[in-house]
């Protein structure tokens, strides 16, 4: 996965572009049949839900069979990142790029 970051016409960061390579599904993604959904952490599923056929609710049904992608935070990770959202998005960005059951896939 390639990072780049991005900034502002001030010159001031802005965001982070992942240009993501060599998975070509996601993990974590939602799986969808008529008027049924799944969201799927690998093979697990995690959520399943009914579409009403008049549009007018979902029935949700959550299994326990999630697992965090992102470890829980160390205070000393916590305040090493403190008041900088592109240190964030870094640690974030790479913790998510080696988890196989995340949502990045191919793409940007």
């Amino acid at each position: 996965m390639r990072r780049t970051n991005l900034t502002g016409s001030d010159g001031t960061w802005a965001a982070l572009l992942l240009d993501v390579r060599e998975r070509p599904r996601p993990g974590l993604r939602v799986l969808t049949a008529e008027n049924r959904l799944t969201l799927v952490q690998g093979t697990a599923p995690l959520l399943l839900g009914i579409v009403d056929p008049g549009r007018a609710g979902v029935q949700f049904l959550r299994t326990t069979r999630y697992r965090p992608l992102v470890p829980p935070l160390r205070a000393h990770t916590a305040r090493a990142h403190a008041g900088s959202v592109q240190r964030w998005a870094h640690r974030f960005a790479e913790v998510l790029s080696t988890t196989p059951d995340g949502p990045l896939h191919d793409g940007r």
